[in-house]
């Protein structure tokens, strides 16, 4: 192999191909979209924010008297 190429192999049939750099147009991650790590993230996020808002609102709207701001 030098040093302006690279091996990818086939797991499934055991074969591997070298490929210049020069001949490789684009480079994709497998799989695509959002990993399972980034969507138990978000969904931390979210019931952060939605349990964030239960106990923040009653307390600064004091049950409705106030018409300002979030309430």
């Amino acid at each position: 192999m030098a040093q302006d190429s690279f091996v990818v192999g086939n797991s499934a049939s055991g074969s591997a191909e070298t490929i210049t750099y020069t001949d490789v147009v684009d480079v994709k991650k497998s799989g695509g979209g959002l990993s399972t790590k980034s969507w138990l993230i978000i969904g931390g996020v979210a019931a952060g924010v939605v349990t964030t808002w239960i106990i923040v609102k009653p307390a600064v709207c004091d049950g409705g008297a106030q018409t300002r701001g979030i309430c």
